[in-house]
């Protein structure tokens, strides 16, 4: 999934040049939301506690925003600044990127723009299609039918293409359902 959003945000050419950086840092800012959302952290219900020194024991709440400020940092800058070298070489491809840099030039707001859109569109996409095999694995019944349709559409042979969507009822209800 981070491929097709950086593919689609930034281009292939960036994706191409770093890809174990792009992954890696998806990954992370997966495990730090898994982190700040389900465990429990004494800041929560003591704000004070974000004085006290990162190096106290039992404070890892701080490291934790430590290494969620730079990945956001990573992520805010280093493909935006990748993508307008390659934009001015006129390597960049056809991506957001480029429109959006011909449209407005190399503002704040296009990095910042481009930025929350990679970081929300590899988070949300994952989640969902995680959120679908979940449901497909709960219910095999669906994910028979669901088969069965996408087999019927395709004869088997074929991969799915967009104008098949109209083909697929049963499985755009059940994808659908599985993200509502």
């Amino acid at each position: 999934m981070t491929r097709l959003i950086v593919e689609i945000t930034y281009g292939r050419e960036i994706w191409k040049r770093a890809e174990k950086e792009l992954a890696t840092s998806n990954h992370e800012a997966m495990h730090l939301s898994e982190l700040g959302l389900f465990h429990f952290w004494p800041v929560n219900f003591m704000p004070l506690l974000r004085f006290v020194p990162s190096w106290v024991p039992g404070l890892t709440f701080k490291r934790i925003g430590d290494q969620s400020t730079r990945l956001s940092e990573f992520v805010r800058y280093k493909p935006f600044e990748m993508a307008l070298e390659l934009h001015g070489q006129g390597r960049l491809g056809h991506c957001l990127a480029s429109r959006l840099l011909d449209e407005f030039g190399a503002i704040e707001d296009v990095r910042d723009a481009l930025a929350i859109l990679y970081m929300t569109g590899a988070d949300m996409t994952s989640g969902a299609i995680n959120a679908f095999l979940f449901n497909m694995y709960l219910f095999p019944d669906v994910a028979e039918r669901v088969f069965e349709e996408i087999r019927h559409v395709t004869q088997g042979q074929q991969a799915l293409e967009i104008a098949d969507r109209s083909s697929l009822p049963y499985t755009e209800a059940a994808w659908k359902e599985s993200i509502r």
